[in-house]
């Protein structure tokens, strides 16, 4: 793993910095919703391991994030003896 990935995965952030970055995330996502349209939902992408319509690459997007959030989740409660309950809805902010 070079310096740049170590770096990132190492570094250490405020609650704050977490914070805003979970803020411009949930606005990036709900401008991207907003903006879908049919049109938009089918057109291709295509990566290295294949292609699939930008509706399928949201979907997957969501299951990664969840993936990474369950992973989160079992990090504290490992190690610190809980962890948050499961959110079935974003609440509005």
């Amino acid at each position: 793993m070079d310096t740049f990935w170590r770096t990132i995965i190492w570094q250490q952030y405020t609650k704050d910095e977490l914070q805003s970055y979970l803020d411009h995330c949930r606005q990036k996502c709900q401008a991207t919703l907003e903006a879908l349209t049919d049109e938009k939902a089918r057109q291709r992408c295509e990566f290295s391991w294949g292609e699939v319509s930008f509706a399928e690459l949201l979907l997957y997007t969501m299951r990664h994030v969840q993936e990474h959030a369950a992973q989160l989740n079992l990090i504290l409660g490992q190690k610190v003896g809980s962890a948050p309950g499961w959110v079935a809805r974003a609440q509005r902010s």
